[in-house]
């Protein structure tokens, strides 16, 4: 998030419907509910209080200043709580993988979009890949995402959790573009964690806004398509 340049917030991303800014507003809302959730707040006890402007004239910093809230909650947070979500209770260890996967997916979503090298630090992405395994099949099964992409099985552990969460990791730039293979996309899936805007985007079923690997015509313009504090580095 860092290195989104003043110019580029326009720019389009994984998802054919989320722009940078819309991308990295949904980073900062989901962020912003964990400190709440942690301390076992309610979806009505939170209400609205995250709706509306975000990001307002300076996006970085309102992800940075979410980032750090969040992790703060997390440390101060016993962790012992039923996390309240709107698909029901959760354990704060089963919200924050989530939370984890979500961040680690946009991050390399977001290093797409403005063509920078993302590497997802080998422990996080092989405990995620081992997290998100067993639940990949039922998701497809759901229409939430698309068929794991195959690589070879000496490829890293980001290429592998990419691959398994339905993204084509040899893609995305703006040369070779592709098409998002996620059946409802962002916006249409259910979130887990709430708002009037009830809508996940990253793991999209818990989120997962997906990419096969089938090109477009030359020329043509779409993209392949959610926070725990180990995910801090990675955006």
């Amino acid at each position: 998030v860092r290195a989104i340049t003043p110019g580029r917030w326009t720019d389009p991303t994984p998802c054919t419907e989320w722009d940078l800014r819309a991308l990295v507003d949904h980073l900062v809302y989901e962020t912003l509910w964990v400190p709440d959730l942690v301390e076992g707040a309610t979806l009505a006890q939170v209400g609205s209080r995250y709706e509306g402007d975000r990001l307002g004239d300076d996006p970085i910093g309102a992800w940075g200043a979410a980032k750090a809230a969040a992790a703060d909650g997390v440390r101060s947070s016993g962790l012992d709580v039923a996390v309240h979500t709107s698909g029901g209770e959760l354990t704060a260890d089963e919200y924050l993988t989530q939370m984890l996967f979500d961040a680690s997916i946009h991050g390399w979503d977001v290093a797409q979009s403005i063509g920078v090298e993302h590497t997802i630090p080998d422990d996080v992405a092989q405990d995620l890949h081992a997290w998100f395994a067993p639940r990949a099949a039922g998701w497809v099964e759901a229409g939430i995402l698309a068929p794991p992409v195959e690589v070879p099985g000496n490829a890293d552990p980001t290429t592998h959790l990419i691959a398994l969460s339905g993204r084509n990791p040899a893609v995305l730039s703006r040369a070779s573009p592709t098409r998002c293979g996620h059946w409802s996309c962002i916006d249409r899936m259910p979130r887990l964690t709430l708002g009037s805007r009830k809508w996940i985007g990253f793991n999209c079923a818990w989120q997962s806004v997906m990419c096969r690997n089938d090109t477009l015509p030359k020329g043509a313009m779409s993209y392949s398509p959610r926070w725990a504090v180990a995910a801090s580095a990675s955006a």
